[in-house]
């Protein structure tokens, strides 16, 4: 009952998100939480790993083949002050355990996101993995 109440104060967002992979290996992305409240199709690698949730209950976890667009639609979710929805992106396919020794950098892309339609392309450069905010659509 309790974590009803904190999460009918939490404000509800709505996000659709769309990865187009420009590598030339598969990547994986994974759209999580980087606070409260706890939400399982938000869930995170982390949350994954302790066994407090099924790889299959995450909403927003899908590898993406090279050369191909991944795109999660309407992912709603609570959101108390402070906390965004995260896009993760990992150079290559990659189990929950894989991806928690996997710190921000060469091989990992964290990207904040905002309500509505967020799309990017993933690239690899000199410097690693690169997810840059994709072209707006032709009217």
């Amino acid at each position: 009952m309790l974590l009803a109440l904190v999460a009918g104060c939490a404000p509800t967002e709505t996000y659709t998100v769309s990865l187009k992979n420009q590598t030339p290996r598969p990547i994986t992305a994974v759209i999580t939480k980087d606070g409260p409240p706890f939400e399982r199709a938000w869930a995170s690698p982390e949350d994954v790993a302790a066994d407090r949730i099924s790889p299959d209950e995450v909403s927003g976890l899908q590898v993406i083949p090279e050369g191909k667009t991944g795109t999660n639609a309407g992912l709603s979710g609570h959101f108390d002050k402070g906390t965004h929805a995260v896009l993760r992106v990992y150079d290559g396919k990659m189990l929950p355990s894989e991806m928690l020794r996997t710190q921000p950098g060469r091989s990992r892309v964290d990207t904040i996101l905002h309500p509505g339609e967020n799309r990017f392309v993933a690239r690899e450069t000199a410097d690693g993995l690169v997810v840059e905010p994709a072209a707006p659509k032709a009217p």
